[in-house]
């Protein structure tokens, strides 16, 4: 058994072991015992390196998520310093009573304002311009309570959800 075993390749190393030892009636013999130990030695091994392995990642995940909260943070700012300066702008177009400022390349003017749809109470839309919206929810939090009660109810059931790892010092 090589140091540079993989994890599975342990653990089919010691699947093996043990149906050798299943094979010698349950008897450990002294190859056995120290093939055992070395195994036992190269899996501690590796189970440090699948737990560094795991925190260097969330490591990563957790530097990945300061850099996009810092780009979040500096296009806010570029986006309320466009913001500041357009306003700024158009005080100065607004002051001169000009139409616009203009270049030899561009041109800066007023938009014609959109329509702008004010509604002073809702209660007088007529009900043609009234939509609904029906949410259809399930909650399994009690659905799940219930059915662990006893309820039952067909095409429902409790089933055992995936394993989750856990990896942690001892």
């Amino acid at each position: 058994m090589e140091n540079k075993a993989n994890l599975y390749q342990l653990t089919q190393e010691i699947e093996s072991l043990a149906e050798l030892i299943a094979m010698d009636s349950g008897e450990i013999s002294e190859s056995s015992e120290q093939l055992e130990r070395k195994l036992g030695h190269l899996l501690a091994t590796k189970t440090e390196g699948c737990v560094s392995f795991v925190e260097r990642e969330k490591d990563l995940i957790k530097l990945a998520d300061e850099k996009i909260k810092q780009l979040q943070d500096f296009k806010k700012k570029k986006k309320n310093s466009i913001e500041r300066f357009q306003a700024y702008v158009s005080t100065c177009l607004e002051k001169t009573d000009r139409e616009s400022f203009e270049s030899d390349l561009y041109k800066i003017k007023f938009r014609k304002p959109s329509k702008v749809l004010t509604i002073k109470d809702e209660n007088t839309v007529p009900v043609e311009f009234i939509t609904v919206e029906t949410i259809t929810k399930v909650d399994k939090v009690r659905l799940k309570k219930a059915i662990k009660d006893g309820l039952q109810v067909d095409g429902i059931r409790l089933e055992d959800g995936k394993k989750s790892l856990i990896m942690s010092l001892k």
